[in-house]
């Protein structure tokens, strides 16, 4: 084996299969103790394909990493292998050298029990940063970097005790007279960093050291603003909804309302299911469930002990059911067990769950041709809409319906689009429960959509965290109860996201806050009646209670 330099060359001649090979490392770093890492490919090839760690012991006995952890006196090379391997063999050549620095013949005694961890604290991550280096290297040709080695030549000629050999290629034809020269340690250092400087390459150098890591720093921090503005290339908008028109007038009579339809008239209503699974939101399920109360034959509620994403949570409506007796006649109350799987996909809960809903509509007593609501908490039918529908006849099967669609209170509305909201006529053994598309119908301006819309912070940051789209929490500091009551107040976004849409036009139109709405015409009368209890959902009444 030829050594050459401190950061620079190593040659490593040997046979296998009868033929001779050679090999190299790009680059790597010996220190006085021994350790040596860097990355490495054959002789012949200008890319590198494989990486090695290597640790050597005072007395000269190096680790290699082989298969089976033997060591090899004055060896420094380790053969090919895969790149998870080379990890696994980091974590245990770091050992090595933590052992072999610890129990130093030179320093005359061993580091104690927290000098060893700490030495592991700082050697580990170092190793991890060079190693994922180095296989980023491996995608690059040699020469793309020659300049990266010779700044990289330059720290190690201060780091050397006894001055060294700077080895590059690219340079050897041009230092070679300056390099070799024998000098002080400060002269000879200079002399080295006037010949790499001949060799520089200053965009390269901004590429590489300013401009790749920005880069590489904005993807992190907006990387999900990037994919959302870019959204209208990759992904189509979906089919366009067939809109019905919705006519309504308290001064008009229902025959008439169902005639401007073109729907005939029914003898009687059809009975009305309203099912939902419940998480936490007991203000807004009081306001839809006192909107929809007079028309609805049952309303049906599951509950589950776990999130979505798999958190376990209390059973908040069993808590607060005596603010519901005014349903109690008619309601369905179902628990269900939560699976806790952290990590699953929260929609697979999800789906879980509402599978669990269609056996408690089953117990509730649901029927042939009943009218059965399928939506969130916080999608709310108006009631005439309701009314409309379970006495109107030939309506759809399936009719979606489109919501004025809010976030955080009644006072930011974001549009009209709103549209996961559905009512089904009920056919066993057909009819799922399900939030997704499911007709291509859908009945215009039908209620109300109030997103977020809660009366305390900590509710706030217990959705975030348990909902289905916990993924958009991509830093802790969202969930801080001061940035969240900030957000709330400006019409923000509260995972700074963009808007999610499918055209460029719609994305550029809803940059930026919700604008303020003033307008509390045609909301929920409830809501209306109880003003003072639920101010924090009317206009000019962002500020939200903390606990």
């Amino acid at each position: 084996m030829e050594r050459r330099g401190f950061l620079g060359m190593y040659i490593k001649r040997e046979e296998r299969g009868g033929e001779e090979k050679q090999g190299y490392s790009i680059f790597g770093w010996v220190s006085p103790s021994g350790f040596s890492f860097g990355g490495g490919g054959n002789i012949d090839s200008s890319r590198v394909n494989y990486l090695f760690v290597l640790a050597c012991l005072p007395g000269g006995w190096c680790a290699g990493g082989r298969e089976g952890g033997e060591l090899y006196p004055g060896t420094s090379w380790i053969g090919y292998r895969p790149f998870w391997t080379t990890l696994f063999h980091l974590i245990w050549v770091s050992d090595l050298v933590v052992r072999a620095v610890s129990g130093n013949r030179n320093a005359g005694k061993e580091l104690s029990w927290v000098g060893e961890r700490a030495l592991r604290l700082l050697v580990i991550p170092p190793c991890l940063s060079l190693t994922f280096f180095s296989f980023f290297l491996s995608f690059f040709p040699l020469d793309d970097f020659g300049f990266l080695f010779w700044v990289l030549s330059v720290i190690s000629s201060f780091m050397m005790p006894d001055g060294g050999y700077y080895s590059s290629k690219k340079t050897d034809d041009i230092c070679d007279d300056v390099c070799g020269q024998e000098a002080t340690r400060a002269a000879l250092s200079m002399s080295r960093l006037r010949c790499i400087l001949r060799g520089f390459d200053i965009k390269a150098i901004i590429l590489l050291f300013v401009i790749v890591p920005t880069c590489i720093l904005g993807i992190y921090l907006h990387g999900q603003k990037i994919s959302y503005f870019l959204r209208p290339i990759w992904e189509s908008p979906p089919k366009p909804f067939h809109n019905i028109p919705h006519y309504y007038h308290e001064n008009v009579s229902m025959e008439t309302l169902c005639k401007l339809h073109g729907w005939g008239i029914r003898e009687s209503p059809r009975r009305v299911f309203d099912a939902v699974l419940f998480s936490n939101e007991v203000d807004i399920l009081t306001i839809r469930w006192q909107e929809l109360y007079p028309y609805i034959t049952q309303f049906v509620l599951l509950e589950s002990n776990s999130t979505f994403t798999g958190l376990p949570k209390p059973l908040v409506f069993s808590f607060n059911r005596d603010q519901f007796k005014f349903v109690e006649p008619r309601l369905t109350y179902g628990t269900i067990g939560g699976r806790f799987k952290r990590g699953e996909n929260p929609f697979v809960e999800e789906a879980y769950q509402r599978v669990a809903l269609d056996q408690l509509l089953r117990i509730a007593g649901i029927g042939e041709d009943d009218l059965l609501i399928m939506s969130d908490v916080d999608e709310i039918p108006s009631a005439h809409t309701i009314n409309l529908l379970r006495w109107c006849d030939d309506i759809p099967q399936v009719l979606h319906l489109r919501l004025r669609n809010y976030l955080y209170s009644f006072e930011f509305l974001v549009d009209n689009k709103s549209w996961r909201a559905s009512v089904h006529r009920y056919k066993p053994g057909k009819t799922r429960y399900a939030h997704y598309r499911q007709t291509d119908d859908i009945f215009a301006d039908s209620g109300w959509h109030c997103s977020f819309c809660f009366r305390r912070i900590s509710e706030f940051v217990f959705k975030m965290k348990a909902y289905s789209h916990y993924d958009r929490v991509r830093f802790s500091h969202y969930l801080n109860p001061s940035r969240v009551q900030d957000v709330i107040c400006r019409g923000a976004d509260l995972f700074d996201m963009l808007p999610e849409e499918y055209t460029f036009k719609d994305i550029i139109g809803k940059l930026g806050p919700i604008p303020h709405s003033y307008s509390a015409v045609h909301l929920p009368a409830y809501l209306l009646e109880n003003a003072e209890k639920y101010k924090f959902l009317l206009p000019g009444n962002c500020k939200r209670e903390r606990g």
